[in-house]
């Protein structure tokens, strides 16, 4: 059986639609590629941003880990400090009962000896003897030695009488070293008074 036989304008009309299709695939084809293109783009895009990103967060997040560093290494002086400062009245409370010519040397090298991270030079020292008061209040007959930072030392200290409620009272202080980067950032910034008071036995 033989197909009909097609009109001239039947033939134009099907060349036509090939055409189209033939025109709809390659137009999908650039569009599929012009796609890629920019999603390459914008992946390499990405790529600069995640850099941007990070130099721009990075300082941040390194000036917290220092500042944490910081204070946690301020922290640990202060509680050797306040370990040492007992150590030191304790030592000069049973020097002076035995009569040591010299409390405020043996209180400086006993909170050395306790506190061997600390740069003895920085310390500050202060010696009071015969306080009859609550630190930080002073009685009348109180010896106070000091301040005086790196060495101390005093000769002539007063006699001591058992059972008159008089105390030894030890203070120190050390600078925070509040470095950034290798900048001070509070240069003259002391942490707290460490302070011991022992009772004259």
């Amino acid at each position: 059986m033989s197909k009909p036989r097609q009109t001239p304008g039947q033939l134009l009309v099907q060349r036509n639609q090939s055409d189209g299709g033939k025109i709809a695939m390659e137009l999908t084809a650039d569009a599929r590629s012009s796609l890629e293109r920019f999603a390459d783009f914008l992946s390499r895009n990405n790529d600069g941003n995640a850099i941007v990103e990070t130099a721009l967060v990075l300082p941040i997040l390194m000036a917290m880990m220092m500042a944490i560093y910081t204070f946690g290494t301020a922290y640990s002086n202060q509680l050797t400090l306040t370990n040492a400062v007992q150590q030191g009245a304790i030592a000069v409370e049973e020097s002076l009962t035995n009569n040591t010519s010299d409390p405020c040397l043996t209180a400086s090298q006993a909170i050395v000896a306790a506190a061997p991270t600390l740069n003895s030079a920085n310390i500050t020292y202060t010696l009071w003897i015969n306080n009859t008061n609550v630190y930080p209040s002073q009685s009348s007959g109180t010896s106070v030695y000091g301040p005086t930072k790196g060495s101390f030392s005093c000769s002539s200290a007063p006699s001591l009488v058992e059972g008159t409620g008089a105390n030894i009272t030890v203070i120190a202080t050390y600078p925070c070293n509040f470095n950034l980067y290798g900048l001070s950032v509070a240069s003259s910034c002391t942490l707290p008074p460490a302070v011991s008071t022992v009772p004259i036995q």
